[in-house]
């Protein structure tokens, strides 16, 4: 299995209202307060309701 490093895990309710990428982007920018220039990638695994934020450094990935 391949190692995740500088990556954030994000899980929402399976049964809550399905979420758009834009809703995504927003919800980073005002819950987890992640500034734009540390985050490299963000992956969206829809069926399984969870967003994968790939950060620049591991400084970042512990402040949340």
């Amino acid at each position: 299995m391949a190692e995740r490093h500088n990556t954030v895990l994000c899980s929402f309710d399976p049964p809550s209202p399905r979420i758009t990428a834009h809703d995504i982007h927003e919800w980073i920018h005002a819950t987890l307060r992640l500034p734009e220039q540390k985050v490299t990638v963000i992956q969206i695994y829809g069926i399984k309701r969870k967003v994968f934020i790939k950060l620049l450094d591991n400084e970042s990935v512990h402040a949340r």
